[in-house]
């Protein structure tokens, strides 16, 4: 798979009213395994923050029960 399908699976683990009311402020993204065809993707997101209006999210994307790409978005309101 290529990287951009590891960004897709992390926001779809965000609501759709979440994402139409906040934009990315920052992304840091780390890829540590590839993801091969045909293998069960798992994305899931926790919540680590709000500060001053920026809410900071902490993703995993796994794979085999290794973690093939993990992120920290940091977001503002719309």
């Amino acid at each position: 798979m290529n990287n951009a399908h590891y960004l897709e699976w992390m926001l779809d683990s965000l609501p759709m009213a979440f994402l139409d009311s906040h934009t990315p402020a920052q992304i840091d993204i780390r890829f540590d395994n590839e993801v091969k065809y045909g293998n069960i993707v798992t994305s899931s997101v926790v919540v680590d923050s709000e500060d001053n209006d920026k809410i900071k999210t902490i993703h995993e994307v796994t794979s085999n029960d290794a973690i093939s790409a993990s992120a920290t978005f940091v977001w503002n309101d719309r």
